[in-house]
């Protein structure tokens, strides 16, 4: 089903809520000939965004076994709604914090699946970063023109890679399914990309890494110590398995706060991802070279 139909009300039966995000929601939802979930995106997200997010899970979806699968694209009361195949279930991110001593055996998971998504190169019909990167670099109101030059320049001397990157996997993006079997489920492909594996890594260990938002301190403390567990634990395994280093990760850090900036409003939630970017552009400046090749 590739043409936005707008289904009548009386068609559908739209069910409990699955799971909640910053662009959509996702419920449960029947028609005559469908049975599964729907993936309704608000009505401030361009359709353009939810066609596209179509179109990369379709491609994810005939690659990858372990991907959410996508039957149509289609409007429900004025959203625009993807139909996937999803069953009840759990984010890796809730499971892991109710059960710590999956520290160890979680992230390690997380680990090969990320490497069997790196293992794909077949995806010439998906956008490279570069696209992205400039834009979220234009909205950095921190920096004047001539860093932002330095870190076009920076970008230019990475390595492309042409490897299938999900562009945002994380814990919460993985959904363990309630049934007995326990399988694994990879949702959200709005951020996919063909690219250098090593910018989806760092942008996986950031994510985790990244504080905490529980609301009483002491909660706070003790989630932020266990995401830096997960994303250390996480980032060990990948590179066992793998055998890439620290520095081949490292160097994309910059990169993935410069496009996770453009990403969030929230002031306390920037402070981290800002002073990033202005640790490398240090560094940057230190090199002070016309290539930034040797940084």
């Amino acid at each position: 089903m590739n043409t936005l139909i707008e289904l009548p009300e009386e068609t559908y039966t739209l069910g409990d809520l699955i799971k909640s995000g910053s662009t959509a929601e996702i419920f449960e939802f029947s028609t005559s000939t469908f049975s599964g979930v729907i993936k309704l995106f608000f009505p401030f997200i361009p359709e353009e965004w939810a066609r596209t997010e179509y179109q990369n899970t379709l491609i994810a979806g005939s690659k990858l076994s372990f991907s959410v699968q996508t039957y149509g694209i289609v409007k429900v009361k004025s959203r625009i709604g993807l139909l996937l195949n999803l069953s009840k279930g759990i984010s890796l991110s809730e499971y892991v914090l109710k059960h710590p001593s999956k520290l160890l055996s979680i992230p390690k998971k997380m680990a090969e699946i990320h490497t069997q998504i790196h293992e794909v190169n077949t995806v010439d019909e998906l956008p490279e970063l570069e696209h992205r990167f400039f834009y979220s670099l234009t909205r950095l109101d921190f920096l004047p023109d001539e860093k932002k030059e330095k870190l076009q320049q920076y970008f230019h001397t990475l390595p492309k890679g042409t490897s299938l990157c999900h562009g945002d996997f994380h814990f919460g993006n993985l959904l363990l399914s309630s049934s007995k079997a326990q399988s694994v489920t990879l949702l959200d492909w709005g951020d996919t990309h063909k690219g250098n594996a090593m910018y989806d890594v760092c942008r996986t260990y950031l994510l985790l890494k990244s504080p905490s938002e529980k609301p009483v301190w002491i909660y706070r403390f003790f989630a932020t110590f266990i995401k830096r567990r997960i994303a250390a634990n996480y980032l060990n395994a990948y590179q066992k398995i793998t055998g890439c280093t620290p520095q081949d990760h490292e160097k994309w850090e910059i990169i993935v706060a410069v496009i996770r900036l453009s990403e969030i409003d929230d002031i306390k939630k920037r402070e981290w991802w800002k002073n990033i970017v202005l640790q490398y552009i240090t560094v940057i400046q230190v090199v002070n070279q016309p290539s930034l090749s040797s940084f």
